[in-house]
């Protein structure tokens, strides 16, 4: 895009160094909020009350020697 400006003579309505960092803001507030958007939605899935673990079944006992 910066070729075309030149080519055809416009000038650049932020410095470079500017836009950069403005690029690099948004970049990272993207992936901030994918990864808050990701970390809520596990949140909710999981239930509130988990059920209670199932008794283990009854085992033979072996007799004392």
């Amino acid at each position: 895009m910066g070729g075309v400006c030149w080519a055809v003579g416009l000038t650049a309505p932020a410095p470079t160094l500017l836009g950069l960092a403005g690029l690099l803001g948004v970049g990272l507030g993207e992936r901030a909020a994918t990864a808050l958007g990701a970390r809520l939605s596990r949140r909710r899935a999981r239930p509130r009350h988990p059920l209670p673990a199932r008794p283990l079944p009854d085992r033979p006992r072996k007799p004392a020697p």
